[in-house]
């Protein structure tokens, strides 16, 4: 019975020394991360180090290897519980027979923050706050990339002698989303400033478009030594509503501005005959990151009524803009009718004409030849004009009362038989 009280008393001790820290085989190589204890070899004994939560084995063959200076380095650093590199050199069985202070080292991973440490963390290694918070733009790529759970690489330089770090500059690539704000020299985005410069100009306009309408857009940035040396945007913004142009072409839908460099000759035309005549209108700006630079799409769809000017074809012209409409409505129609048109133009750059659907259409007093007519009959896809929509309630109501009035009548009669 206490033989098997003592077996298992062994066997509970073995498990918690393996679940206090995870051993490990090391390979030569550099290794990062925090030091949290440490056990000098001796001549006739293994030590070990852990490194990052891992037991690495110092075999005794390293007593004669290390300097005294490194193992006061790494007692120094054990006590602290401070974050170092170490060259090291293993044998065949995993086993860390040379170690010294790397001078300099390359972390590579992912992003995280460590809320026990409170520290920022790349591949699990905890980086020094005092050396990130130094350096504002290196705290907001951490920050924003620890976000989205991103990748980094970190170039670190250590002090050979105290074994502690002392500069760091990351690189890679960052995504960076949410609300942007926009200065002269620079958009903002989880606090990462990307200047403007790294941007072309339609993506200037399309980013300034999104920060007027308060949209979300995302910046791809290219990191280089902590600092953002290529940009692109990825943004749609759909606008709607009232519409006015300035002198310079630009464009203001819904009360936010459309910069006129993003508008197609077309798109630009239907805007100022909304404008011109009361109309609404809805743009779309998409831009999207493309081979490392943005592309941008503009489409604009504009609701407006007008007195046509000229018919060719299926093309009707209104306010000094033609319209293909299709030949059956456009058959329908005559100079000098009042048109109301949901029309749309295409992107940037698209050489096609507009195209449009007649919602209502009221037909002049008086045809080109001086003959009356009545009104001009064009199948509606939309709500009517207020008049137009007045008459027909009036009309379906007569028909309604004279339904009641025909029913009524015939009960009567069958009564009086």
């Amino acid at each position: 019975m206490q033989t098997k009280r003592l077996t298992a008393f062994i066997g509970a001790a073995l498990i918690a020394v393996l679940l206090a820290a995870p051993a490990s085989a090391a390979t030569t190589g550099t290794l990062c991360g925090r030091v949290t204890a440490f056990t000098a070899p001796t001549a006739v004994a293994d030590g070990s180090l852990t490194i990052n939560g891992t037991v690495e084995v110092i075999d005794s063959s390293a007593f004669a290897a290390i300097g005294a200076a490194t193992l006061a380095t790494l007692q120094a650093l054990a006590t602290a519980g401070a974050t170092t590199c170490l060259d090291v050199q293993a044998n065949g069985s995993g086993a860390i027979v040379d170690i010294a202070i790397a001078a300099t080292a390359q972390i590579c991973g992912t992003v995280g923050f460590n809320s026990t440490l409170s520290a920022y963390t790349i591949d699990g290694v905890a980086l020094p706050m005092p050396l990130v918070t130094a350096d504002a733009d290196l705290s907001a790529l951490l920050g924003a990339t620890a976000t989205g759970d991103g990748t980094l690489c970190a170039d670190v330089s250590v002090n050979t002698g105290t074994g502690l770090l002392t500069a760091i500059t990351v690189n890679g690539s960052v995504n960076l989303c949410g609300t942007a704000t926009l200065t002269a020299d620079a958009a903002t985005l989880e606090g990462v400033d990307v200047p403007l410069t790294l941007l072309d100009a339609d993506a200037q306009a399309a980013l300034a478009a999104a920060v007027d309408a308060g949209a979300d857009v995302c910046v791809t940035a290219t990191i280089a030594d902590t600092t953002v040396v290529d940009a692109a945007l990825t943004a749609h913004v759909h606008v709607c509503g009232d519409v006015a142009l300035n002198a310079s072409g630009d464009a203001s839908v819904g009360g936010v501005t459309l910069d006129s460099s993003l508008l197609s000759a077309n798109a630009a035309a239907l805007l100022q005959l909304a404008a011109n005549a009361g109309g609404t209108a809805c743009a779309d700006v998409v831009a999207a990151a493309s081979g490392g630079g943005t592309t941008i799409s503009v489409a604009v769809t504009v609701n407006v009524c007008a007195t046509v000017t000229a018919v060719s074809g299926g093309t009707v012209t209104l306010g000094g803009v033609s319209i293909d409409i299709g030949s059956q409505a456009a058959s329908e129609i005559q100079v000098g009718d009042r048109v109301c048109v949901s029309a749309d133009a295409g992107p940037t750059g698209s050489t096609s004409p507009p195209t449009g659907t007649v919602v209502d259409a009221a037909a002049a007093s008086s045809s080109p030849s001086g003959s009356s007519t009545g009104p001009t009959s064009v199948s509606n896809t939309a709500v009517r004009e207020v008049e137009g929509g007045s008459v027909a309630m009036l009309g379906i109501t007569l028909l309604a009362l004279a339904g009641m009035l025909t029913q009524g009548l015939v009960r009567r009669r069958a009564r009086h038989r």
